[in-house]
């Protein structure tokens, strides 16, 4: 079974910009209880009033939260303290936000992460090296960029990429990896995955927010994780 993971920096984003307390990120959180989403997810801003009220996000959700940082031990320390559930790796300097492997620090970052107790999962294009990578660093989980599919509008170049991420699927799932998507998803995206693979996670942002601005928040919400779940 898969589940919704819903990327609240779009709406940070927009948070910052309108000021407005109605789409505060925290708001959020009672739809996503409601709804029953598997979890959140944000990158790390220091500056942004949200990661100062992470005690409050756990009070208000049993959804898993995921923190995305650069690869960079500093930050990851800062993190660290605020005790999410889990940590994604990304690079933002990458066109995906991917990490390239193999990469000592990465490697680094995730021994400390075990340290803490804190998985840390890294965020690679589909490429079956970076999941020979991520297995050999003893990882339990990976985030696989879906950015590029949602580029093709070839439905011929868009298969063959599509059977690109089920042969990914199929190494990571026989090789106990656990595997989630995300990058640019909608509706047609999720539908297409969900055919031949059952994720771990999806994670969605920008097209939950474009229809929440249509249908609103928790009918968008809840169409998404039965989407998902379905």
């Amino acid at each position: 079974m898969s589940y919704l993971e819903l990327n609240l920096d779009p709406f940070i984003t927009l948070w910052k910009e309108v000021n407005n307390s109605v789409i505060h990120p925290l708001n959020l959180l009672n739809y996503v209880e409601s709804t029953y989403s598997g979890g959140v997810c944000f990158t790390y801003h220091p500056n942004i009033p949200l990661f100062s009220e992470i005690s409050t996000i756990k009070k208000l959700t049993s959804a898993r939260i995921n923190i995305k940082i650069n690869s960079d031990i500093d930050n990851l320390k800062k993190v660290f303290s605020l005790e999410p559930d889990v940590i994604t790796i990304i690079n933002k300097n990458n066109l995906y936000d991917a990490v390239h492997l193999p990469s000592k620090m990465i490697k680094k970052i995730i021994k400390e992460g075990e340290e803490n107790d804190i998985p840390v999962i890294p965020r690679v294009n589909p490429k079956l090296d970076n999941l020979k990578q991520t297995y050999k660093m003893d990882c339990s989980d990976v985030v696989i960029t879906t950015n590029k599919l949602s580029t093709i509008d070839s439905q011929d170049e868009f298969n063959q990429l599509l059977g690109l991420y089920a042969k990914c699927y199929r190494i990571a799932h026989k090789n106990n990896l656990r595997i989630s998507f995300g990058g640019n998803l909608n509706k047609r995206l999720i539908l297409a995955i969900k055919k031949l693979m059952e994720p771990e996670f999806f994670t969605v942002g920008d097209f939950v927010l474009s229809q929440a601005i249509i249908r609103g928040i928790e009918t968008t919400l809840r169409e998404t994780v039965e989407l998902i779940e379905k």
